[in-house]
C-alpha cells in the first residue's frame, strides 16, 4: 500500500467521521475510557510488579524469614542468634545483613520532631547501591558496640533541619537523648521497602545483643552469582535443622522461608493489581464491542456507498483497509484523549491511594517510555478489534444484490453480529459487576465487625521516651501521669488512658507463656499471647467491656505482686471449664515473669476487623513502664481540633519531647482496611463504567433495531396490531439478548468468582444476595436501555411508512 493510498485513506476517514460526529464522539469516548483505564493501572502494575527495583543486581535480593512452623506463620521476624549463625553458616548468599526499625526523637533542633529511623547492620547500604550525596556510608567498623554513635540523614531531614548546608558533616545531633554524629546524607528519593526512612543508624550490636533470642530483626541478603533461589532455599532449611539442636527451646518449630524481595515488596497487592488489571481488560473489549457496533451501523446505511466503489472496481481488500482505518483512526484520538485521562488517573492514585496504600508512595505511578508504548499498542490493538468485523461484514456484502433491491436488503445487514456485540458486553459487565458487588458486600460485612471497642470521639498520640532521659522506671511512669492528666483537664475530654501497642494499628509484642502449676509443653509448643501494657483508665477509655474480675488501679504498682488481665480468647483456650480469676502465668519476656490473672476483658482486633483476636495479656503501666506508650482520649465532641494542644502538653513537662502519629481511633481504622477499600474502589468504578458502556451498547442495538424495522412495523399496525403489541415486539427481543447474555455471564462470573476469595471476608465467593441483585440490576438497566426504543416504535405512523412505501 502506498503513502498515497494511506493518505487518501486517512482524509476520507476524517470526512467520514465529520459527518457523523455525534457517533463519532460517543466511540472516540468509550475507546478514551477503555484505554485510559488500562492505562492507569498498567502504570501500577508496571511500577510495582515488572520494574526492576532500583538496586544493582536486584533479582538477587531475597528477604529472610522465619517461619512457625506450628502456627504456620510464613514470614515471622528474626532473632539476633539466629542471624548471625546464618552469616557463619551459609555458603549460598554473599551478603547478609539485618535491620529494624525504631522511630527516634530529635531534639536540640527548633522544632522537635518525630523521625522514622532504620537500623541496620554494616552491609545494607552497599547492598542497596546507596550513593550518598555528602560523606559515606557506614563502614565495618562503626557497626560495633562501644563506638561512636553515627547516623545518615535522609534528603527530607537534611533539608528540613539543616537547610542543605554541606557543613552538617561531623555536627552532633540528639536523637532519643543521645549524642550521633551526621556521618552521610543519602540522596533525594532514596527509599527501601514500601517507604523513605528519615535516619540510617548502624545496629551495633554488642556480644550480648548477638545472643539474644528474641525475634525483632529483618534480615535482606544477596544470593552469590548462579545460585538458585531452590538451592539456597534447601541450605538454609539444613541450618534451620541445625539450630534447632543447638537451641531446642528457642528454635524448635521454626523455619527459614526465601521470599525475592519484589515478591515480598509487593506480595499481599499482586493479586489485587491482576484482578483490577483483568477488570480493565474487560472494560477495554466492552468499549470495543461498542465502537463495532456503532461501526456496524454505519456498515449498514453505507451498503450503497460500498456497493457503487465494488461495481467500479474498487477490491475488496480496499473497502477492507478503508474501514480499518476509520476505525484506528477513532482508536488513534480516543488514545491520545486517554493520555490526559490516564495522567490524571495517576494524580488522583498518587495523592490518595498513596495514603491508603503505603507502597503507592514510591513514586514509581507515572507516565514513562514503556508506559506510553503499552498504550500505543492497546491504542492499536483496540482499533483492530472494533474494526475488524465491521470491515470483514462490509467486504462481504454482494453489491448486485443491494442494487438490485436498494435498502430493503440491508434491513438484516449485521443484525445478528450487533447482537452477539450486545450479548458480549453484558455478559462482561455482569462478571465485572458481580465482582465489585462481591467487594462491595465484603466491605460493609468487614465494617459492621465488632472491634471490641469504640473508635468515636477518640483521639490518639505515639509518646517514645528516650531511654537515656528516663533509664528509671518511676520516671516513666512521673510522665505519663502527669500528661494524662493535663490531658484530662482539658475541657471537652471525657476519659484518658493509655496502651503500649494501639489496637487496630498491626502493631504487636507477642511472647511465650506457660500455667502455673501445669506441666511444661515440649519445646516448641509452648502458647504465645500478645503482651501490651496499659493506664488504669485505658480500657473505659475506648470502652473495653470488663467481662470478669476487676480493672487496674493507679494502687497497682511495682510494690504489688505482678498482676494481668487476659483478653477472653485466652481465657477460653486455657480455663474453658474453670475461672480464672487468681490464676497465674509466667511469661517470657528476657526473663520469668510471674503474674495473677485479676480479670477478664473483651477481645479486641489488633491489625484491623479481618483479623482474627488474638490471646492478650495486659499489664499495669505502673508495673512494667515502658518508653514507648500511645496516649488515647476521649471527647465529647469530634477531637481533631485537639491535636495542637495535646502535643503542647506534652511539651508542658518535657520540651523536648515531640510526640508523632496524632490521629483520631476513625482514622486508624479506615488505615486498617484501606487496602480492601482500595479494591472495592477500583473494581466498583471499572464496573460502573462497563454498565454504562454495556447500556449505551443495549440501547444502540435496539434503536438501530428499531430504525430499520420501521417498515415492518407500520405494515404490522396497517394490518391492526396494536401499539401495545410493537412495544411488547421490542422487549421482548431486547430481554431475549439480555437473558442470554446474564446466563453467559453467570457461568463465566461462577468460574471467574473464585479468584476472588481471598481477598472476601465474611463471604463466600458466591455470595446469594450478590448473585440474585447484580442480575436483577444489570437486567432493569437493559430495559430501561431498550423502553425507549420500543417507544418510538409504538409511535409510528402506518400511513406515513405505507406512503413511503
Amino acid at each position: 500500500m502506498s503513502s498515497i493510498g494511506l493518505l487518501e485513506d486517512v482524509r476520507f476517514a476524517f470526512r467520514k467521521q465529520l459527518k457523523n460526529p455525534w457517533v463519532s464522539a460517543t466511540a472516540v469516548l468509550a475507546l478514551m475510557l477503555g484505554i485510559g483505564a488500562n492505562t492507569v493501572i498498567f502504570s501500577v502494575v508496571y511500577g510495582l510488579l515488572l520494574r526492576p527495583l532500583p538496586y544493582p543486581d536486584s533479582e538477587a535480593l531475597v528477604k529472610v524469614w522465619e517461619q512457625n512452623l506450628e502456627e504456620g506463620s510464613d514470614r515471622n521476624v528474626v532473632s539476633p542468634a539466629n542471624f548471625f549463625a546464618w552469616q557463619e553458616q551459609n555458603r549460598v548468599f554473599d551478603q547478609l545483613a539485618a535491620f529494624y526499625d525504631l522511630p527516634y526523637n530529635l531534639a536540640d533542633v527548633e522544632q522537635p520532631e518525630v523521625l522514622q529511623g532504620l537500623r541496620v547492620s554494616s552491609g545494607l547500604l552497599q547492598m542497596l547501591g546507596a550513593t550518598p550525596v555528602l560523606g559515606s556510608v557506614f563502614t565495618p567498623e562503626q557497626d560495633v558496640a562501644g563506638q561512636e554513635k553515627v547516623v545518615m540523614l535522609s534528603d527530607r531531614v537534611w533539608h528540613r533541619h539543616f537547610g542543605r548546608s554541606p557543613s552538617v558533616l561531623g555536627r552532633r545531633i540528639k536523637l532519643n537523648g543521645e549524642g550521633h554524629t551526621i556521618v552521610g546524607v543519602l540522596p533525594k528519593g532514596f527509599r527501601f521497602g514500601d517507604r523513605h526512612w528519615d535516619l540510617w543508624v548502624p545496629i551495633a550490636f554488642g556480644a550480648e545483643d548477638r545472643a539474644f533470642t528474641g525475634r525483632f530483626l529483618r534480615v535482606l541478603g544477596r544470593l552469590e552469582e548462579g545460585t538458585a533461589l531452590a538451592k539456597a532455599q534447601s541450605e538454609m532449611d539444613v541450618i534451620a535443622e541445625r539450630l534447632v539442636d543447638e537451641q531446642p527451646q528457642a528454635n524448635t518449630g521454626w523455619g527459614v522461608l526465601l521470599v525475592p524481595l519484589q515478591d515480598d515488596l509487593v506480595g499481599d497487592v499482586r493479586p489485587a493489581l491482576l484482578i483490577l488489571l483483568g477488570a480493565v481488560g474487560c472494560v477495554l473489549l466492552i468499549a470495543c464491542a461498542n465502537v463495532a457496533n456503532l461501526t456496524l451501523a454505519q456498515v449498514a446505511g453505507r451498503q450503497k456507498e460500498i456497493a457503487i466503489r465494488v461495481s467500479l472496481g474498487a477490491k475488496r481488500g480496499r473497502v477492507v483497509r478503508q474501514f480499518l482505518t476509520e476505525s484506528s483512526l477513532l482508536a488513534l484520538i480516543g488514545g491520545a484523549m486517554a493520555l490526559a485521562f490516564a495522567w490524571f488517573g495517576m494524580q488522583v492514585l498518587n495523592r490518595f491511594a498513596a495514603a491508603q496504600l503505603p507502597i503507592l508512595e514510591s513514586g514509581e505511578i507515572g507516565l514513562s517510555a514503556g508506559l506510553l508504548a503499552f498504550t500505543l499498542a492497546v491504542t492499536l490493538g483496540a482499533g483492530l478489534i472494533s474494526g475488524c468485523v465491521p470491515a470483514w461484514q462490509a467486504a462481504r456484502s454482494d453489491p448486485r444484490e443491494f442494487l438490485k433491491d436498494g435498502e430493503r436488503n440491508s434491513t438484516g445487514a449485521g443484525h445478528r453480529i450487533r447482537s452477539v456485540f450486545a450479548l458480549a458486553q453484558i455478559a462482561l459487565s455482569l462478571v465485572l459487576l458481580l465482582g465489585a458487588g462481591l467487594l462491595i458486600r465484603s466491605f460493609f460485612v468487614l465494617q459492621n465487625v465488632s472491634l471490641g471497642l469504640q473508635t468515636d470521639r477518640v483521639m490518639t498520640m505515639k509518646v517514645l521516651l528516650p531511654p537515656v532521659s528516663y533509664p528509671e522506671p518511676h520516671q516513666r511512669t512521673a510522665f505519663f501521669d502527669a500528661v494524662l492528666e493535663r490531658m484530662a483537664a482539658v475541657s471537652g475530654v471525657q476519659e484518658v488512658g493509655g496502651i503500649s501497642y494501639l489496637p487496630l494499628s498491626g502493631l504487636r509484642s507477642a511472647t511465650t507463656f506457660v500455667v502455673e502449676g501445669r506441666a511444661a509443653p515440649p519445646p516448641g509448643q509452648e502458647p504465645h499471647a500478645d503482651i501490651r501494657v496499659i493506664t488504669p483508665e485505658y480500657g473505659r477509655t475506648l470502652g473495653i467491656p470488663l467481662l470478669k474480675g476487676r480493672w487496674f488501679s493507679s494502687q497497682d504498682d511495682a510494690e504489688k505482686p505482678g498482676y494481668a488481665l487476659i483478653n477472653q480468647t485466652l481465657a477460653r483456650s486455657l480455663w474453658p471449664d474453670e475461672d480464672p480469676i487468681g490464676q497465674r502465668l509466667i511469661y517470657d519476656w528476657g526473663e520469668a515473669i510471674p503474674v495473677e490473672v485479676v480479670g477478664i476483658v473483651g477481645d479486641t482486633r489488633h491489625s484491623g476487623p479481618q483479623e482474627t483476636p488474638a490471646p492478650a495479656i495486659y499489664r499495669p503501666l505502673r508495673q512494667k513502664p515502658q518508653i514507648l506508650m500511645t496516649l488515647v482520649a476521649r471527647t465529647e465532641t469530634e477531637p481533631g481540633h485537639l491535636a495542637e494542644v495535646f502535643a503542647g502538653l506534652v511539651q508542658e513537662v518535657d520540651p523536648d519531647q515531640p510526640v508523632a502519629e496524632i490521629r483520631t481511633m476513625d482514622q486508624v481504622l479506615a488505615q486498617s482496611v484501606a487496602s480492601t477499600r482500595f479494591n472495592m474502589q477500583l473494581l466498583g468504578g471499572f464496573a460502573f463504567l462497563a454498565l454504562v458502556l454495556a447500556t449505551t451498547g443495549i440501547y444502540a442495538v435496539m434503536s438501530y433495531s428499531v430504525t430499520q424495522r420501521r417498515r415492518e412495523m407500520g405494515i404490522r399496525m396497517a394490518l391492526g396490531a396494536r401499539r401495545l403489541d410493537v412495544l411488547l415486539l421490542v422487549l421482548r427481543h431486547g430481554l431475549a439478548l439480555t437473558s442470554i447474555g446474564l446466563a453467559a455471564g453467570l457461568l463465566v462470573a461462577v468460574a471467574v468468582g473464585r479468584v476472588l476469595e481471598n481477598l472476601l471476608f465474611g463471604i463466600s465467593a458466591l455470595d446469594p444476595l450478590t448473585f440474585l441483585l447484580i442480575p436483577c440490576l444489570l437486567g432493569l438497566m437493559a430495559l430501561l436501555a431498550c423502553a425507549a426504543p420500543a417507544y418510538r416504535a409504538a409511535r409510528v405512523s402506518p400511513m406515513t411508512t405505507l406512503k413511503a412505501e
